[in-house]
C-alpha cells in the first residue's frame, strides 16, 4: 500500500521533495501501467501537441482562454468547463467579495471596475484587469491546461492557487473531471515557513529617508515552534517601491504619481529588517494577529500569487500599509478594512484599522540599537563612559591598563558599551548585512569572553503609548487671535502628520513632519487671506552628544503671505529650511536647536518679486509628558537679493492635550522687518481625526 502524503492547504497532496513514492524495478504491466497513467496526466489530457487534438484542447494548449470559455459556452455543452462556467454563474461568484478581493479589483469613477493589479500576467482573460465575470470564467478554463503562465514555470492551477482553492470550495470539483496538477514550488515555500499565525510588523518612523518618513509596515509569518526568541527566523511577506533613483525631487514627483513599481516579496525576517534606512534609530513593534490558521494559510497563498505581478507604487495610497490590508482582505474581506481610506494611507493609520477591527491580539516592543546605547551608558560612571568612547575611537590597545585595573564586572559593562557602539556604526553605515566581524568587533569579543561575567540586563521602559494609540494623523483647527490692526477667525487643515505641538504619545519627539498644511483667517474687515499653504514641513533635530553626531536639519515650502511695510500681504511661494545642531541638556525635557537658515522666495510682495535671505535660527522645545508642550522660536535672514531688508521671527506657542483627538493651542509671535512689525496673539482648537 503507498502511504498517504501530506496536504497543503488548499487540499493538495503534498509533492515536496522527501515525499517520494515506494520505489520498484519496473515490470512490463507496470511500464504499461505508466503509460496509460500518462496519457491520462493534465499535460497529456489538455495540452497535447501529438496526434490530433480538438479544437478546445488547442485553445487551451495555447492559453487562449477567452476563446475557451467562448467556445464551452456556445459548442462544448456537453464539457465539463460548461458545467461549471453555468454553476459559477448561477452562484454569481463573480459578485462574491472575496472574488473581488483576490483580484483586488476596486470599482471605477463610470461604475465599473478596475483591478489595482497592474502586471498583464496577473489575469487570465484580456479584459480581466476590467470584467470580474469574464477573468474568473477564463481562469476556470485555464484549470484545464498543465500550459505555464508567462514568465513562470507553473500552470494557473499553482501559479494562483489560491484562486484554485477558493473555486474548488465552491464548486465542488470533480477530480476525475479536473485532475489536480502538483504544485511543488508552493509546496516547498509551505514546509519551509510551517506558517501558524500573522504579525504586522512596524518599524518606527525615521525622517532621514523619504521611504521611512512615517514608518512601515509588513507581515510577518509565525513558523511552529518558533519563539519570540527564535521570530527572526521567520519569514516576512514585504511590499516595497523598486526605485531606480535617489534624487530628492525625482524621487519625490515618481513616488507621488506613481511612477515607480510596487512588487511582493517574501524573505526571512532578520535579513528584511537589516535592509532598512535608519534600521539602528528605529524601535520594532510587532503586532500579533487574532486570526484562524484559514486566514494564515490564505494570506501565504495569495502572497504566492502576488509575487510574479507588480502594482504601481504611491507613496500616500497605494503603499506598503495599504497592500498588507489588501493582503489579509484576500480572507478578512468582510472587514472591508481598505475601504476606511480614501485619499491616504499611513502605517499608523493601518495600525489603528486593525485595532478597531479587534484583529490584535497582542503587542511586542523592541528597542532600537540607539535606545540600547542610551540604556547602557546609564550603567556607566563619566570615567567609564569615557573609556568605552577611548575603546571605540582607538581601539582596544589603548585601554588595557586602565581596564585591567577594574573589577571584571566593570570591565565587562565597558566592553559591551564599546561593542554596541561599534555594531551600531555598522549597521548605520549600511554594513549590517556584510558576513564576518571587522578586527575590532573580534578583538572586543574575544576580551569580552574572557572575563567570563553576564551582561547587565538593560533597563529600558517600553514607551507608555503605542504608535497606534497616538492621536490621528490628520488635523482641524478652529479658533482666533488679534492682529495690528483687528481680530481674526482662524481655519486651519492639515492632511499629516504631526508636529511640536501635537500630543506626543506615540510619536518621536525629535522630529516632525507635516504635509499638506493649509490655514486661512477671516478678518473683521471682511477679508478672507491666506495665512500659510504648506507642501511640506519637516523638523528634524536629533541631538548630539560625546557618542552621536547627527546633523540637525529642517525644510518648509509652500506658499505664505508677505509682511512689509504697507502691510499688503500679497502671497509667495518660498522654499526656507537649513542645517543645524540639536542639544538635549541632561538627556531632560528640553531639547535645543541652533542653525543657520536660507530662504528663497518668490512673489510680488519682494522688491524685484525675488528674495533671498541667509541668518541664523534657534528653537527651544519643551515636552512636558503628553498632555503639554512648549515652543520658542527665532530666526533672523539678511537680505541678499534685489529685496534687501533683513526679516526676523519671534514666537512662543504652548499647547495642552485635552484628550486623544483634540487639543488646545494659545500663541503669540512679532514678525516683520526694520520699516514695521507685525505683532499678534491667538488660541484655537485642535480636532484630529
Amino acid at each position: 500500500m503507498v502511504p498517504a502524503t501530506p496536504m497543503n492547504p488548499g487540499g493538495r497532496k503534498s509533492t515536496a521533495p522527501g515525499d517520494t513514492w515506494p520505489q520498484r524495478r519496473p515490470t512490463p504491466w507496470c511500464l504499461l501501467l505508466g503509460c496509460l497513467l500518462w496519457l491520462l496526466t493534465p499535460a497529456a489530457a489538455f495540452a497535447s501537441t501529438r496526434g490530433e487534438t480538438t479544437p478546445m484542447q488547442h485553445l487551451l494548449a495555447t492559453g487562449q482562454y477567452d476563446e475557451a470559455v467562448d467556445r464551452a459556452i456556445a459548442e462544448d455543452k456537453g464539457s465539463y468547463l460548461h458545467e461549471l462556467i453555468h454553476r459559477a454563474r448561477q452562484a454569481r461568484l463573480a459578485d462574491e467579495p472575496q472574488w473581488r478581493a483576490l483580484l483586488h479589483y476596486r470599482k471605477s469613477l463610470l461604475g465599473g471596475y478596475l483591478s489595482e493589479v497592474d502586471g498583464a500576467s496577473f489575469f487570465t482573460s484580456k479584459q480581466g484587469f476590467q470584467d470580474p465575470e469574464r477573468e474568473l470564467l477564463a481562469t476556470l478554463a485555464s484549470f484545464f491546461s498543465s500550459r505555464p503562465v508567462p514568465g513562470t514555470i507553473h500552470p494557473t492551477q499553482c501559479r494562483f492557487i489560491a484562486r484554485y482553492t477558493w473555486l474548488k470550495e465552491k464548486l465542488d470539483f470533480d477530480p476525475s473531471r479536473l485532475p489536480e496538477l502538483p504544485c511543488k514550488g508552493f509546496d516547498v515555500l509551505y514546509r519551509a515557513i510551517q506558517p501558524v499565525g500573522l504579525t504586522v510588523v512596524f518599524p518606527s518612523a525615521h525622517p532621514n529617508s523619504p521611504s521611512s518618513m512615517f514608518g512601515h509596515t509588513l507581515i510577518r509569518i509565525d513558523g511552529k515552534g518558533h519563539s519570540q526568541a527564535s521570530r527572526m527566523l521567520d519569514y516576512t511577506i514585504n511590499y516595497a517601491a523598486e526605485a531606480d533613483t535617489r534624487h530628492g525631487i525625482t524621487y519625490a514627483i515618481k513616488g507621488l504619481t506613481g511612477g515607480f513599481i510596487g512588487r511582493f516579496h517574501i524573505i526571512p525576517y532578520h535579513m528584511k529588517l537589516r535592509e532598512y534606512a535608519q534600521m539602528e534609530n528605529r524601535d520594532i513593534w510587532e503586532y500579533k494577529l487574532k486570526v484562524s490558521q484559514k486566514t494564515v494559510d490564505q494570506v501565504l497563498m495569495h502572497a504566492w500569487e502576488l509575487l510574479g505581478t507588480h502594482f504601481d507604487y504611491y507613496f500616500f495610497t497605494e503603499n506598503c500599509s495599504y497592500h498588507v490590508l489588501s493582503l489579509l482582505e484576500s480572507d478578512l474581506y468582510d472587514e472591508h478594512l481598505t475601504d476606511e481610506f480614501n485619499a491616504w494611507v499611513l502605517p499608523t493609520d493601518t495600525l489603528r484599522v486593525l485595532e478597531r477591527h479587534g484583529l490584535i491580539e497582542h503587542v511586542d516592543y523592541y528597542p532600537s540599537s540607539y535606545r540600547r546605547i542610551l540604556a547602557r551608558r546609564k550603567q556607566l560612571n563619566h570615567e567609564e563612559e569615557r573609556l568605552a568612547r577611548q575603546i571605540h575611537r582607538q581601539g582596544l590597545e589603548s585601554a588595557k591598563t586602565m581596564l585591567a585595573a577594574m573589577p571584571a564586572r566593570r570591565q565587562a559593562a565597558v566592553l559591551d558599551m564599546a561593542y554596541d557602539y561599534l555594531r551600531y556604526e555598522k549597521i548605520a553605515a549600511g554594513q549590517a548585512l556584510k558576513p564576518g566581524l571587522s578586527q575590532r568587533e573580534r578583538q572586543l569579543l574575544l576580551a569580552r569572553s574572557h572575563l567570563q561575567v553576564a551582561s547587565s540586563k538593560l533597563d529600558i521602559e517600553r514607551p507608555g503609548v503605542r504608535p497606534d494609540q497616538g492621536h490621528d494623523s490628520a488635523r482641524i483647527s478652529i479658533g482666533g487671535g488679534s492682529g495690528k490692526d483687528s481680530g481674526y477667525i482662524h481655519l486651519g487643515w492639515r492632511a499629516v502628520y504631526h508636529d511640536w505641538l501635537d500630543p506626543s504619545g506615540g510619536y518621536s519627539t525629535n522630529y516632525a513632519l507635516e504635509f499638506g498644511k493649509l490655514a486661512v483667517r477671516y478678518y473683521g474687515d471682511g477679508q478672507l487671506r491666506l495665512e500659510q499653504a504648506y507642501l511640506v514641513n519637516l523638523d528634524n533635530f536629533e541631538p548630539l552628544d560625546d557618542f552621536f553626531h547627527q546633523i540637525s536639519w529642517h525644510v518648509t515650502t509652500g506658499l505664505e503671505p508677505v509682511f512689509n511695510a504697507e502691510d499688503n500681504r500679497k502671497v509667495a511661494f518660498m522654499v526656507r529650511g537649513g542645517p543645524g545642531a540639536s542639544f538635549r541638556p541632561g538627556g531632560g525635557s528640553w531639547l535645543i536647536y541652533t542653525g543657520i537658515d536660507g530662504e528663497s522666495a518668490y512673489g510680488p510682495g519682494y522688491h524685484g518679486n525675488y528674495y533671498l535671505g541667509i541668518g541664523p535660527a534657534a528653537a527651544m522645545m519643551l515636552n512636558g509628558g503628553s498632555d503639554w508642550r512648549i515652543r520658542l522660536n527665532s530666526r533672523y535672514l539678511l537680505g541678499l537679493g534685489l529685496d534687501k531688508h533683513d526679516r526676523a521671527l519671534f514666537s512662543l506657542e504652548q499647547s495642552w492635550r485635552i484628550n486623544k483627538d483634540a487639543s488646545l493651542n494659545v500663541g503669540a509671535s512679532r514678525i516683520g522687518r526694520k520699516d514695521g512689525w507685525r505683532t499678534e496673539a491667538n488660541i484655537w482648537l485642535n480636532l484630529y481625526y
